[in-house]
């Protein structure tokens, strides 16, 4: 009688069990489908801005235009996007210099600091960079080294942030 009982209980707990993964695929199948459906749609918007980046003759672009571009896209793909603005040379205006002429700087550097910078000179190759007052306030603050090659930060060394 009692070999009876426990065989219809582990029945009714196999039951269960199956019932319950059964429910759990069909309640996140629509959830791992659309997930799906937004990484190819965020890869394709990546990839058309890659090729607007390649097309476009103008090689440099704003900070905000760049974040307004890795928000759209997604930051996923952002990567994809340097990429072919690495490929085509392109330059970030973000910052300036000392005696307030701009200063640009390479996607990955922008991508680092995502905030504009002012520079300062040290010696012939390496500058010394901080992000406005206001961003220390937002607690967003950087601050550091930068290597400057042609008049472009092309690598930076972050020592501070908050």
């Amino acid at each position: 009688m009692e070999t009876a009982r426990r065989r219809r209980w582990t029945a009714r707990k196999r039951a269960a069990a199956l019932l319950g993964v059964g429910l759990l695929t069909l309640l996140l199948w629509p959830v791992s489908s659309f997930a799906a459906y937004e990484t190819w749609k965020a890869s394709r918007r990546a990839s058309a801005a890659a090729n607007e980046i390649r097309r476009n003759p103008n090689r440099t672009i704003a900070l905000d235009e760049l974040m307004a571009l890795e928000r759209r896209i997604g930051h996923q793909n952002a990567e994809a996007v340097r990429a072919a603005m690495r490929e085509a040379a392109y330059l970030v205006a973000m910052g300036s210099g000392a005696d307030g002429r701009p200063i640009a700087v390479t996607p990955d550097v922008a991508a680092q600091i995502q905030r504009p910078i002012s520079v300062t000179q040290v010696g012939p190759e390496y500058w010394r960079f901080t992000t406005s007052a206001q961003s220390w306030r937002q607690f967003m603050g950087r601050s550091g080294r930068a290597k400057v090659q042609d008049g472009v930060v092309v690598e930076v060394a972050i020592e501070r942030m908050n």
